[in-house]
């Protein structure tokens, strides 16, 4: 679902969304060893300052990293030279966690990346961090604000920041006025059984200071949310995903993770998609290489039971194996699903003394 004013925008986020899931195995893209794509998300770092309720963060166990500056550097380098012209500074975590992050910024437009974008919770999104960040190139800040009033904020994000992230949002809205450019403003919002009740006085608090609002409804986290989506989803009986469509993440985006590592991802929480180290092979190199071509075949042949894409995909809670083990941080997943639901169960309870 989809509001505000950005229908009829080049850039709007429903029209980039809406290549999520691609239908058809017929096209230049859909291969064991596609062209570079022309977008790359890179982690600045795996923490984050939320908790939200229907997200893998709180529960990861991966060690908390934030990338090193020339590791990225090198890696932006790379990607301009091979094509590459649109960068995310965000994946599992919150960009506004790095202190650097304008310096990024400004080092992509430097580099000539055409659209230079980040999603965040908005919490450290302060008017001079904000600022800063818009002055140095950025090109479209996405919100994810996932509930509608104080009380169910708190109970959804983990923390009482409503009205710090309300009036962050406030002043972007009124800062791009004063820019000379274009400044791509979204919200998104994960519908939950705790945040649907109040869609309706969210838009009506926020549509006219964003371009779109995205209500999308829970999803399992690539796999890594299984038993906790009954307890979260506003409809009465989970849909499996279908299995005649193909995930675009292998072949038309580029992950980089804050460890340096390639993986096919944005929300692998655990490392354990990776396929290729950047500290030791090229972007290119890892790219196309052998482990990633074998996972894009998986892909296409639907041959995905045993990872973490299967668990995704297939709505499974089976035992997986890390792509790459040497670079996860292994889990039991079926015990990592029933701790998580329990979780997730107390918070919803009002039992979660840290979330209370």
């Amino acid at each position: 679902m989809m509001t505000g004013n950005g229908n009829d925008r080049k850039n709007s986020l429903l029209k980039r969304f809406s290549n999520q899931y691609i239908k058809s195995k017929t096209g230049s893209v859909l291969t064991t060893l596609p062209p570079v794509p022309k977008n790359m998300m890179v982690e600045l770092s795996n923490a984050c300052n939320h908790a939200c309720i229907f997200c893998t963060s709180p529960n990861m166990t991966r060690k908390i990293s934030r990338i090193n500056s020339g590791l990225l550097d090198d890696i932006m380098r790379q990607g301009r030279e091979i094509g590459v012209d649109e960068i995310g500074f965000y994946t599992t975590g919150e960009p506004f966690v790095h202190k650097d992050l304008e310096k990024f910024i400004a080092r992509a437009s430097e580099l000539g990346y055409r659209y230079i974008y980040i999603s965040t919770n908005g919490a450290l999104a302060t008017p001079d961090r904000a600022k800063k960040a818009i002055d140095a190139g950025l090109n479209s800040i996405k919100f994810s604000i996932n509930a509608g009033t104080k009380e169910a904020y708190k109970l959804v994000h983990g923390y009482d920041d409503w009205d710090k992230v309300m009036s962050n949002l406030k002043f972007i809205s009124s800062y791009r006025k004063e820019i000379d450019r274009p400044l791509n403003l979204f919200v998104t919002y994960i519908v939950t059984k705790q945040s649907a009740p109040q869609m309706e006085v969210f838009k009506e608090e926020v549509s006219h200071l964003v371009d779109e609002i995205l209500f999308h409804p829970v999803h399992n986290q690539s796999g890594q949310m299984n038993d906790t989506k009954d307890k979260l989803s506003v409809e009465q009986a989970q849909k499996s995903f279908k299995t005649d469509n193909i995930c675009m993440m292998p072949f038309n985006r580029l992950h980089v993770t804050c460890e340096g590592f390639l993986t096919l991802c944005c929300v692998d929480y655990q490392n354990y998609l990776v396929v290729g180290d950047l500290q030791k092979q090229s972007l290119l190199d890892a790219w196309g290489s052998p482990v990633f071509q074998d996972m894009r075949q998986r892909h296409l042949d639907q041959n995905l039971k045993g990872t973490l894409c299967g668990n995704c995909w297939l709505g499974c809670k089976d035992k997986i194996d890390p792509v790459t083990p040497e670079a996860a941080t292994i889990l039991e997943m079926p015990n990592f699903y029933e701790e998580t639901a329990e979780k997730v169960q107390e918070r919803i309870e009002g039992k979660s003394k840290k979330y209370s």
